[in-house]
């Protein structure tokens, strides 16, 4: 088991030393999981100490914040069952106070870093701007409202995701997905 391991981490620093030369980008390796008798997930790390933390918190918070957006995703399609927009807004108003006390502490506890990742992962999600969806279940004042107060603390309800912009997020999740640590059913 000793040989195991000590040959598991050598092949993990040659790996290092070799990918170590491309200073720009981030090395991916995908294993051959039949050798091992099973799925192993990819592994994404930076030649730079400070760019391989970043991107671990990044994994972290996505890991720690994904739950709340399959929660937002099976309300969205709950709400969408209901077929007349009077409907949803219905459906709106007779869950939000139980959601409010449910959610509400923990969401407030959010960092602002959280907050703008919560929000561009509602973004991917969902298709839609957190701002066209705040428009759409309280009305254009409200979504108003909350687009100023979010420019407070740096959010922007308006922009929509753009993947190429997004790469890192894009890797972290693909990476946590392959770990299974995430559904695979989301795109």
């Amino acid at each position: 088991m000793e040989k195991k391991i000590c040959l598991f981490a050598l092949l993990l620093l040659y790996i290092h030393i070799a990918q170590a030369q491309n200073a720009t980008a981030p090395s991916t390796i995908a294993v051959d999981s039949a050798k091992f008798g099973g799925q192993l997930p990819t592994v994404t790390y930076y030649e730079n100490d400070l760019k391989q933390y970043k991107y671990e918190m990044l994994r972290i918070r996505i890991k720690r914040l994904y739950p709340y957006i399959e929660i937002a995703k099976k309300l969205m399609n709950e709400m969408n069952a209901q077929g007349t927009k009077k409907g949803a807004k219905t459906y709106v108003r007779e869950n939000e106070k139980e959601l409010t006390e449910k959610f509400e502490d923990e969401l407030k506890n959010l960092n602002i870093t959280d907050g703008q990742l919560l929000v561009k992962l509602i973004n991917r999600e969902t298709g839609n701007s957190c701002f066209d969806l705040i428009k759409k279940l309280k009305g254009s004042f409200n979504a108003f409202t909350y687009q100023t107060i979010g420019a407070r603390y740096g959010y922007d309800l308006k922009e929509p995701y753009v993947k190429s912009e997004n790469m890192e997020m894009e890797q972290a999740i693909k990476d946590l997905k392959d770990g299974g640590y995430l559904p695979l059913l989301s795109n």
